[in-house]
């Protein structure tokens, strides 16, 4: 079931109607109820994956909170000398414990999701290699459906196991509970990748109807429908057809169907948070933001602070943390201080690890070697950055007006990482790694403005009428994301609006999704991140 479909809006109003009607402590077990029911009717065949994430992470959270009560025991009234005696081996046992168990929850889930993401890949790569040899396949091969969400949801209960081995909180209890953390339907999709502690205790409290928090709710949601339908899948109707015959496209063309494609995952993508964020701050659940303005980024570093932020969280608090912080990266650090000085030797460890997180960036979006590029492309450029900071630390200090607080030199900024990032999406966009290359070979090969201004009339079902649409629709997109970087509450300042400009606005952004919204019928039908 489409979020963006006719049968989610029904199925939403009648969740919200019975939700705000029934006593309230019974309101998060139709939440559960709910959202095992839009699983059911999204993904049915894969509903058994995600059970199975969710008891296990369970029943893992739960050994592993009751060492820390049995550790607390062990301790408990003991005398100073067995404790000076003995704490630290009883401390060392159950940490021991915890990590056992901390890794048979990692193993087993991490996976789930490899096998069922990745197999494919590896399994076509490792006997292509053989083939080229003369030798047989070894690998047998499987047609894996990938679930709804998979990674969005996996990723947010290992993110749980890991912060209740280190002791941020107590494992849930309540497994019914615990499942509605897993399952909440707003996010299944493409996430956010929240935390327990910022979620679970909204979705487990009662709420009272607010009609000025179901209005910005509901708001939302129409704006996260106007980029979707009007922006996204207008755009993914040049980007799709590029694809499919790129060898008919050269040059500015090619430039073209690839800023398109920045716009339409970005329109994609957010709108769907925006649907999802709205869906549940109509419920009175405040979820994480994902997005802020990427596109607005003044450095590569920037950028991924803002596009998909919770993912960039996650990477940063499981995965980078725990490489720098280990025993292997200490050594490294050491050894590099020794040889090239404090200020350097603490940059390397800080630069590999970066990297390394950046890679399983690229791999996480994808089993193609395209991603890898995408991956290894971003983690270069991220170390390039930190390098750069580091050797220029001190000029800034002693000229700050050539820094990114002048306006000139924010706006080069700004025009370098979009150019930077504008690489990156060949990758993104390509369907391999070699019509990436391809298209990128063309582009800086082959200039032609006048095949880029026939471009709308090249492509079936589009011409001239649509890019319009698609110019005016965009227009609408920066002027509010350029409001919002300046710091204004853009909904806010619209409900400050007579009664009449305010209906004008909503009923013209109701309309454009009406009238122009492209249906999502036969072009993307659902969302990029949907199986991601």
């Amino acid at each position: 079931m489409s979020i963006v479909s006719g049968q989610f809006i029904l199925f939403l109003a009648v969740l919200l109607c019975v939700y705000f009607v029934i006593p309230k402590r019974y309101q998060w077990i139709l939440l559960l109820v709910g959202s095992y029911i839009y699983y059911l009717l999204s993904d049915a065949k894969m509903i058994a994956l995600m059970m199975l994430t969710t008891a296990t992470v369970f029943l893992c959270g739960k050994l592993i909170s009751a060492t820390y009560d049995q550790q607390k025991q062990a301790l408990k009234d003991q005398d100073k000398q067995w404790l000076a005696e003995n704490k630290k081996r009883v401390i060392a046992d159950h940490t021991r414990k915890r990590k056992r168990i901390l890794l048979v929850g990692l193993l087993l889930n991490l996976g789930i999701l490899a096998f069922i993401k990745y197999y494919g890949f590896v399994a076509d790569n490792i006997n292509a290699m053989l083939a080229s040899f003369s030798w047989k396949s070894a690998l047998p091969e499987f047609d894996l459906l990938l679930p709804l969400g998979i990674s969005f949801y996996t990723f947010q209960s290992l993110g749980y196991l890991i912060d209740v081995y280190r002791g941020k909180y107590a494992a849930e209890q309540n497994p019914f509970r615990f499942a509605l953390f897993v399952s909440f339907f707003p996010q299944i999709i493409q996430g956010p990748i929240s935390r327990f502690d910022q979620l679970a205790e909204q979705l487990y409290a009662p709420h009272d109807f607010d009609y000025s928090r179901v209005k910005r709710g509901v708001l939302r949601i129409g704006w996260g429908f106007f980029k979707k339908l009007v922006i996204a899948d207008r755009a993914a109707i040049v980007v799709q057809y590029m694809l499919g015959h790129s060898e008919h496209f050269a040059g500015l063309e090619v430039a073209f169907g690839v800023v398109l494609f920045m716009i339409q995952i970005y329109a994609d993508f957010s709108g769907g948070m925006d649907i999802a964020l709205g869906v549940a701050r109509a419920m009175g659940i405040e979820m994480v933001e994902n997005f802020r303005r990427p596109h607005f980024a003044v450095s590569i570093s920037d950028y991924w602070r803002r596009w998909h932020i919770t993912l960039g969280a996650w990477m940063k608090d499981y995965l980078l943390y725990s490489l720098s912080l280990s025993k292997a990266f200490a050594r490294l650090g050491r050894w590099t201080k020794k040889r090239m000085g404090n200020r350097w030797g603490r940059m390397v460890p800080s630069a590999i690890a970066m990297w390394v997180v950046f890679m399983a960036v690229g791999i996480w979006h994808g089993a193609d070697w395209k991603f890898i590029i995408f991956g290894v492309y971003n983690g270069l450029l991220i170390v390039f950055e930190l390098i750069w900071d580091t050797a220029y630390q001190a000029y800034a200090l002693k000229h700050p007006r050539l820094t990114v607080a002048n306006p000139w030199i924010r706006a080069l900024a700004l025009i370098k990482t979009l150019f930077l990032v504008f690489i990156g999406k060949y990758f993104s966009m390509a369907n391999s790694a070699p019509q990436a290359f391809a298209m990128l070979k063309s582009t800086f090969t082959t200039c032609s403005m006048k095949a880029l201004i026939d471009v709308p009339n090249q492509i079936p079902q589009f011409g001239y009428q649509n890019m319009l649409t698609l110019v005016l629709a965009l227009g609408a997109l920066i002027w509010v994301s350029v409001m919002q970087e300046k710091g204004v509450d853009v909904l806010g300042a619209l409900e400050r609006k007579p009664i009449a400009v305010r209906w004008l606005v909503y009923y013209a952004v109701l309309f454009s999704i009406l009238l122009l919204g492209m249906g999502g019928e036969g072009i993307m039908k659902g969302f990029m991140y949907a199986n991601f």
